[in-house]
Formats: structure tokens, sequence, C-alpha cells
């Protein structure tokens, strides 16, 4: 993902995130990497908080945006083909974890989500959401995500 200013009078400022859905299965699934992180939970008037899990199983709605994550971020999903998704990034400080639930789920738009889809996907998106990255005049910024799958064979 690459971002060119051409602008020559004005710096450019924007936020972002890579909108990464996963299909899975919650009841068998779990996110590692954000132990210790910072994050900022949406559904809890924005409030700072510090993760306290090594694993997240999510069996709720989830929004939240972690800070400065500099781990790899690893998706478990014990029934799976690739049951061990890594998640690297470069450029990006953060991520969202985000998982919509039983509400939400019935709100949304039928063409992008069935209600039940809750159940079988997350989202783990890797972005610059707190701090807006600034792209100085003829100048360019670039953010990468690596997805890596590994086979039960390779845990």
């Amino acid at each position: 993902f690459k971002v060119i200013n051409k602008d020559t009078k004005n710096a450019l400022n924007f936020t972002c995130a890579l909108h990464t859905y996963f299909k899975v299965n919650l009841s068998k699934t779990y996110i590692s990497g954000f132990k210790n992180v910072e994050y900022t939970d949406s559904l809890d008037k924005h409030k700072k908080k510090t993760e306290k899990n090594e694993k997240i199983k999510i069996g709720m709605e989830v929004d939240r945006k972690y800070k400065n994550v500099k781990k790899d971020i690893i998706l478990v999903d014990s029934g799976k083909k690739y049951k061990k998704i890594v998640l690297k990034k470069t450029g990006f400080s953060d991520y969202v974890l985000w998982n919509p639930w039983i509400e939400k789920s019935k709100k949304m738009s039928k063409s992008d989500f069935d209600e039940n889809d809750y159940k079988n996907m997350v989202c783990i998106e890797a972005g610059c959401v707190f701090e807006p990255i600034k792209v100085k005049c003829g100048e360019s910024w670039q953010g990468c995500q690596i997805i890596e799958p590994y086979e039960k064979s390779s845990l």
C-alpha cells in the first residue's frame, strides 16, 4: 500500500487500516500477540486498557484499537487446514480487532454480511489509527501486511 503526495504546497495527513477479514470458526479460534499492548475499547466509551490475555477468544462483540504493536499477530483456528496464520506488518503501527457479534450483524447489509456470519469471521486490521501518517510534499509513505499461513504440521 503506497501513498504519494504530489501536492507541491500541502502535506498529506491521513489514518488508515487494511480491512482484513478472516473466515474462521470462532469456537475453535484464538488470537495472540497482543498481551501487554495498550488498546482503546470502542465498546467501553473508548477507555484505554492493556491487554492481559495471551490468547484472545472472541465470544461477544469486539471493537478494539491496539496501539504500537511490535509483535507479529498469530491467528489460530484448530478447525482449518491452515491452522495458524501469522500476520506481519511494516509501516503500520497499530491493529484493529473487530467482530460485530449478533446485534450488529443483524443490522449490516445482507449483500455484504449475513446475520450469522459473525460466528465465522474475525477482522484483524493492520493500520495507523492513533497517529495520522504525515507525508510531506513530493514524498511517499508505504505500508505492508504479510499474511503467512501454516499447516498443522508447521505448528
